[in-house]
């Protein structure tokens, strides 16, 4: 959830998904590094349910390698 700074207003965030999708050996470490895409759907109201103005959320991302 997203909530207007200003007005206490919301915007959802739902439908997470990762490139490449999450689980046990998915992917390989090239030079130490790993490229992952991570995205989501932000459902966005009209004017009155969703006014212009400064949204904030905070999100956990937990990454772990062997």
């Amino acid at each position: 959830m997203l909530t207007n700074t200003t007005n206490a207003k919301t915007m959802e965030v739902s439908g997470w998904e990762s490139f490449p999708a999450s689980g046990i050996a998915v992917g390989k470490l090239v030079g130490g590094e790993m490229l992952v895409s991570i995205g989501a759907v932000l459902y966005v109201g009209n004017i009155a349910s969703n006014p212009v103005g400064v949204y904030t959320g905070i999100y956990s991302i937990t990454f772990a390698y062997n």
